[in-house]
């Protein structure tokens, strides 16, 4: 059995009811559009696709050995962006270049390097850190506002599976939590 995996950062209820926040925001600009579902938000560090449990094994490796190597972030989310994704747009919300940017993409380089001395393959493109805030977006003419900065703390690193429990809808599940910086700080 294969599961479809990908490792990244969630949220706080507070943030995430933040992130909820720019949803209710964006829609009244929206002609058509799917918002992501509240527990699902999400930073994703690396899509890894449908893997077999060999592969699944050496990126817990890959996950827990990044985060003893890390350390705690202090982010901000910023910008309000779309892009196209297979013809639809994507409705975003993407880190701050002045919020942890740094920091993100220096633990998000760690990790795809991990995963690939282990033999486990990750997206090939380049890494635009974001959150989705919805799919299939249709915007009316005006492009909202840029919603407030929110900062976080992002501490843990999480290996989630991406499936349809019993066929119902998206469901994100851990399967791997490791605390960042269990042991020492992530050489830049």
């Amino acid at each position: 059995m294969t599961k479809r995996l990908f490792v990244g950062i969630t949220f706080s209820d507070e943030v995430a009811d933040a992130l909820v926040a720019d949803q209710a925001s964006l829609a009244p600009y929206l002609r058509l559009g799917r918002m992501s579902a509240r527990e699902n938000l999400h930073l994703t560090l690396a899509f890894l696709g449908d893997v077999d449990a060999d592969v699944e094994r050496r990126a817990r490796e890959a996950v827990d050995l990044t985060a003893r190597a890390g350390h705690p972030m202090e982010l901000t989310l910023g910008e309000l962006g779309f892009f196209d994704h297979r013809g639809r747009l994507v409705a975003w919300r993407g880190i701050a270049p002045d919020g942890g940017l740094d920091d993100l993409v220096a633990l998000q380089a760690y990790l795809v390097r991990e995963l690939a001395s282990r033999g486990v393959a990750v997206d090939a493109r380049p890494y635009r850190p974001h959150v989705t805030l919805a799919r299939n977006v249709r915007l009316e003419d005006e492009v909202p506002a840029v919603p407030p900065p929110v900062s976080f703390t992002a501490t843990t690193v999480r290996l989630m599976w991406s499936h349809r429990p019993e066929g119902g809808a998206l469901a994100y599940t851990p399967i791997l939590s490791a605390d960042l910086g269990a042991s020492g700080a992530l050489a830049h």
